[in-house]
């Protein structure tokens, strides 16, 4: 490993940020700083050229643990970095990218040789534009997803595109107990071979320290909190006129009853129980910058598929920067049991809508 501590370089920037007491020492994640910069010093050594070679990717990022470890903020900086040397580099969130291969594949191919060459040929279109992809988020729940990934990263990898991605999944742990796991396998194998693998699962949880008076979080479900959510909204709102909107995604309507231009209230009780997915919640997420979810009760035992739609709720609207005020029945930490067979997941959607909603606050108590 070359010594990155002595390089103006991404170590560089987190130790200043730790000296201006933005980040906490951590092991795990001086760690993943080394790793990342040692990257940085692969993809921008002299290339040496060799004849009819086949091209070799650099070896990427796998950066996986615990929710609030900074992986996402750790990737991001190594894009900026990345781009400000012009490399041709893209980030995505992962549910975002899955979406956009599905759609072109429906638009292109209707049997399975079809979908295969496609596959290939939209692999092949990612490794010509750019040098690096970098994934936020990277699991896999859905079979769907499973098949596509393999043929389309296998080519990716290929045709020498280097993988940064964080997650809160080890790689063996990808897609566990999901539908033919067996046929993934190989996949796994092939992640742990073009890319290296580090564990942040450090001790400190950055989003809770961060905590403060979550005055977005209005609880419990009574008339005062229902007063104050609608003040709250109505501030936000101003002197724009409220009104009924419609979002339209993929041939399907569906209505958001209370909205002002960028602003939007939605009930949880009757938005859970339609039949909405990424896609959706991705177009929720580009259509407001500021959600009021209200009416929000602690997920039981058996509403395993409402609680999944939520959890793809917060993603979307994570990933798409949103402000977020909450009405609901009891505190954050009561919405999910901690031994439920979701919890897992379920840890990540609370860290980040504990972060949205305590951004808002401080947006709130700022303005």
């Amino acid at each position: 490993m070359c010594n990155t501590k002595d390089m103006t370089s991404l170590y560089q920037r987190y130790e200043e940020s730790v000296a201006d007491k933005i980040l906490v020492p951590d092991a795990a994640q001086e760690t993943a700083v080394l790793a990342l910069d040692e990257l940085m010093a692969r993809l921008t050594a002299p290339k040496k050229i060799a004849l009819f070679k086949k091209k070799t990717p650099i070896k990427g990022l796998y950066l996986f643990g615990s929710v609030g470890r900074g992986k996402t903020m750790l990737m991001d900086w190594l894009l900026q970095a990345l781009l400000q040397k012009k490399f041709k580099a893209e980030r995505w969130h992962f549910h975002e990218f899955m979406l956009k291969l599905h759609q072109e594949l429906r638009q292109t191919a209707t049997h399975q040789d079809e979908r295969d060459n496609r596959i290939a040929t939209l692999a092949d279109a990612w490794a010509k534009r750019l040098q690096i992809l970098c994934f936020d988020e990277f699991h896999v729940t859905d079979v769907a997803d499973a098949m596509i990934m393999m043929p389309f990263f296998t080519r990716l990898f290929e045709r020498g595109t280097t993988v940064v991605a964080t997650s809160n999944w080890a790689p063996d742990n990808l897609y566990a107990n999901g539908l033919q796991r067996a046929r993934f396998l190989p996949f796994i194998d092939q992640l742990k071979t073009y890319m290296n693998i580090v564990n942040v699962d450090g001790m400190h949880d950055y989003r809770e320290l961060k905590k403060d008076t979550m005055k977005s979080w209005l609880k419990p479900l009574n008339e005062d909190t229902a007063e104050m959510l609608d003040i709250l909204f109505r501030d936000a709102v101003g002197y724009d006129p409220i009104e009924t909107h419609e979002i339209h995604v993929q041939g399907r309507t569906w209505v958001i009853p209370r909205a002002s231009k960028k602003i939007a209230v939605l009930d949880t009780d009757v938005l859970l129980n339609q039949a909405l997915g990424a896609a959706d919640f991705l177009a929720l997420g580009e259509r407001y910058n500021f959600i009021f979810l209200d009416n929000l009760s602690p997920f039981k035992s058996d509403q395993n598929d409402k609680l999944k739609r939520f959890m793809v709720m917060i993603d979307a609207l994570y990933e798409k920067n949103v402000r977020l005020a909450v009405r609901a029945e009891s505190a954050a930490d009561n919405l999910y049991p901690t031994d439920g067979r979701l919890a897992f997941e379920f840890a990540r959607t609370l860290s980040r809508l504990k972060e949205m909603t305590m951004a808002t606050t401080k947006q709130l108590s700022d303005a």
